[in-house]
């Protein structure tokens, strides 16, 4: 049905109208917010919630004009807005907090990593400096580096050998002397003097032999008496002694390194030498301070048993043989 409403009577007629039922309750308004608000009036396009806010289920967007009502309606509207950029600069702010967050631990992580990777390579290298194998050695002295009471020639196949860890030559003048004392002896006496003219070079090695020895390299100085398969032996300079090694092949003579003895530790085991004559005990082996050979033989922890190992075939060095290390 199509009305065509015009002239001064307007405003009853749409009442009549209204009262009667001939025009649609949208056209009334019943429900549509966006009419409200006295002397106010107001046409709403869409649907519109009973709070008078804009509903936006579905997709629709309601748009309002006029005032009173409809004023409400875009009110609302913008504090849903207003409440949603809130909400959304809320979430954002917490995002960017955790990144923070997350940025600060991943930060302290690689710090205490590189921390840890720093203190790790700073242990290493004051391990790899302390002078206990090869490379450098802080060794300040003249040591015994090796010991063989007896060889495959017998008892008198036997030698003792010094190393100087030193960078400088060392004159073993009258001085120096090698004391020896064996397991059933009472008191140390002379094995080999120094003298003058005699040295050893930096680096370098001093072989003292006894008669028995014959194999390569010749030795440097010979020995006054020989070494038993138990003995301590010390290196002493003007009466003090600078190094000393104690070695046994058995309970007993083990037993017999008492207090007045001078050992470094506990004496090192010197089998397959034990005193007898037989091809068992004329075998060539020796005892060599650690690390041995071309290392050098840095190792001086004052524990005989810790300081030196058995060698076999023996390796004897003099001051002809290359620097070590």
């Amino acid at each position: 049905m199509a009305l065509f409403i015009s002239g001064s009577h307007t405003l009853p007629l749409v009442a009549a109208l209204l009262l009667s039922g001939v025009l649609p309750a949208c056209a009334r308004g019943d429900n549509a917010t966006g009419v409200g608000g006295a002397g106010g009036s107001g046409v709403t396009v869409g649907q519109t919630t009973a709070a008078g806010s804009t509903a936006s289920a579905g997709g629709a967007a309601a748009t309002s004009s006029g005032s009173g009502g409809g004023g409400g309606a875009a009110s609302s509207s913008a504090s849903t807005s207003t409440a949603a950029s809130s909400s959304a600069s809320s979430a954002s702010a917490a995002s960017s907090s955790a990144s923070s967050t997350s940025a600060a631990s991943s930060s302290a992580a690689s710090s205490s990593a590189a921390s840890t990777t720093a203190a790790s390579t700073s242990v290493a290298s004051s391990s790899a400096s302390s002078g206990t194998g090869g490379g450098v050695c802080n060794l300040g002295h003249v040591v015994i580096s090796e010991v063989r009471s007896r060889g495959v020639g017998g008892g008198a196949d036997e030698f003792v050998e010094l190393w100087n860890p030193t960078a400088a030559s060392i004159a073993l003048d009258s001085s120096w002397m090698i004391e020896g004392r064996s397991a059933t002896a009472g008191a140390y006496n002379a094995r080999w003097k120094g003298a003058a003219g005699l040295s050893i070079p930096a680096h370098g090695h001093f072989l003292i032999a006894s008669s028995g020895y014959v194999q390569a390299p010749t030795a440097d100085d010979k020995l006054l008496t020989g070494i038993t398969d138990a003995t301590s032996l010390r290196l002493v300079q003007a009466a003090v002694t600078v190094d000393a090694i104690c070695y046994a092949f058995s309970p007993a003579t083990l037993m017999a390194f008492d207090a007045t003895y001078s050992c470094e530790g506990v004496p090192v085991s010197n089998l397959p030498h034990n005193d007898g004559s037989g091809a068992a005990s004329n075998v060539d082996a020796s005892l060599e301070r650690l690390p041995g050979g071309a290392a050098g033989s840095c190792a001086d922890t004052d524990d005989s048993t810790a300081d030196f190992a058995p060698r076999s075939p023996a390796d004897p060095q003099s001051t002809m043989s290359a620097p070590t290390p």
